[in-house]
């Protein structure tokens, strides 16, 4: 998608050797420690049902494939809104939601307060971004949600 540069070399018997091309940036990014609420971490036992919501087909397929590798019951959604309409109903009691901050025009943190609030409130969620702004940053920190940075 970025239409870097991707370099192969296989040794036959011995293995390969795969690299990417990155150009370099002007800019310094400075690693910041508040991302997480409180520096908790979250631990989902492997075969749980995880809803992730994401309005880009490849990433829930890449996801899904990831996630479902190592265990865990993958549920996808592409809309918050439909999802929620289509999770009323639903007996499915999720140990985990994932969702991107932009869902075309939902904002993924609003998606996440309304699928705590049918859920309940302790319900884990990461929030996937490449927004940096200190609004989210703040408003994730003060709902406990985990921030997660999509460069």
């Amino acid at each position: 998608m970025l239409k870097h540069l991707l370099k192969l070399h296989s040794d036959v018997g011995r293995g390969s050797h795969f690299s990417i091309d990155v150009p370099l940036s002007g800019k310094t990014i400075k690693k910041s420690t508040d991302m997480g609420p409180c520096g908790q971490q979250i631990w989902i036992p492997n075969g749980l049902p995880i809803l992730v919501i994401d309005n880009d087909e490849m990433i829930l397929e890449g996801m899904k494939l990831l996630m479902s590798g190592w265990g865990f019951k993958i549920y996808t959604a592409k809309d918050g809104a439909i999802t929620l309409k289509e999770f009323e109903q639903s007996t499915t009691q999720y140990s985990l939601i994932i969702v991107d901050y932009h869902l075309d025009y939902e904002i993924g943190l609003d998606v996440i307060q309304s699928l705590r609030e049918k859920f309940g409130l302790d319900l884990p969620a990461i929030l996937l971004t490449a927004d940096r702004s200190k609004l989210v940053r703040e408003r994730t920190q003060a709902e406990g949600i985990f921030f997660f940075i999509n460069l």
